[in-house]
């Protein structure tokens, strides 16, 4: 889980300028409410474990803390509360109604929490997780509107422009991606943009510009210490809703690699392999009647085609008598 968190450090750094996190409460404070003496000393040790240096004591506290919260356990203090269903958002992807109720809840009574930005952003992706366009939209504004860091507002625009896509509205969705190119500072935030203003480009229309973009997402190198990634598409932390959809995105880069292609072997290769994306992509989202099905298949048929036209080729160059040969 640690890979999957660490980026929450941002937050730290806002939070430690405005107000220290782990002001431990007073005499009285502890008095009236002894369990703040308790979750002071959670917080602290989920600050260190997501900064990074966490000793073992720290982290058996930050897991007894997230079992507490699926069990139902509430928090006097916001932040604990805040915090630790970012964990749980962090660590599981999974769009949990329980985790949305209490972030909504701990939003309402905190709204000026110098986590409330980020927190508004976990907001948004659980509702995206749910399938909630609408509502992960709002979220999404919501946390723009509060969020500096230009990495977590690249996250927003991100999602945003995610979430309106796949509400139908491919060509409105490019406007921000273009703002989270703009403002990205990660290669994992920029190559995210560059695939999905390439699909995002494709679904309205413009195929030779998408594969451009694809082209740009694909050369950006990925860095994964936990495991090898081929592609920003294949990180732990890289969702899609509906999941299937990833294909769709592979699909269309393994078509852009074979467009670009100077060597038709690896074209044929490039575009079977497309189009077994697309296949793959196809199985779940025509049952499913997904809105970018027809493009799918659409594309799929032209990956088909331009590997048999290339195999012909191929195959008659072969036959022909090499005029190098010695008669």
């Amino acid at each position: 889980m640690l890979p999957r968190v660490l980026g929450l450090a941002l937050v730290f750094g806002s939070l430690a300028r405005v107000s220290p996190a782990a002001a431990e409460p007073g005499v009285w404070d502890v008095a009236r409410e002894p369990k703040l003496a308790e979750e002071h000393l959670t917080l602290t040790s989920v600050e260190s474990f997501l900064l990074g240096h966490a000793s073992a004591w720290d982290e058996m506290n930050v897991h007894k803390a997230i079992i507490d919260y699926l069990r139902g356990e509430r928090y006097l203090d916001a932040r604990l509360e805040l915090l630790l269903a970012q964990l749980r958002v962090e660590a599981t992807l999974r769009g949990e109604q329980g985790v949305r109720d209490r972030l909504t809840d701990t939003l309402a009574r905190t709204p000026n929490s110098p986590l409330a930005p980020r927190s508004f952003l976990e907001l948004a992706r659980v509702a995206s997780l749910q399938g909630d366009l609408s509502g992960a939209r709002a979220y999404f504004s919501q946390a723009l509107e509060r969020l500096w860091e230009p990495e977590l507002r690249s996250a927003a625009y991100y999602g945003r422009a995610k979430v309106v896509m796949e509400s139908g509205h491919p060509r409105e969705a490019l406007g921000d991606y273009r703002e989270a190119l703009r403002v990205a500072r990660s290669p994992k935030y920029r190559a995210l943009a560059h695939w999905g203003f390439g699909v995002a480009l494709e679904r309205s229309g413009n195929l030779n510009a998408a594969f451009q973009e694809l082209m740009t997402a694909i050369a950006i190198p990925v860095q994964s210490t936990a495991f090898a990634a081929g592609t920003v598409l294949d990180l732990p932390d890289v969702s899609f809703v509906p999941d299937y959809d990833r294909y769709y995105y592979k699909g269309l880069a393994a078509m852009a690699e074979a467009d670009a292609d100077d060597v038709p072997p690896q074209a044929i290769m490039d575009y079977q392999g497309a189009a077994q994306y697309f296949e793959r992509y196809l199985s779940e989202a025509e049952p499913a009647q997904h809105l970018y099905a027809p493009n799918a298949r659409r594309l799929m048929q032209a990956c088909n085609e331009h590997a048999r036209k290339l195999g012909e080729q191929e195959a008659k160059r072969a036959r022909e008598p090499n005029e190098d040969a010695e008669p």
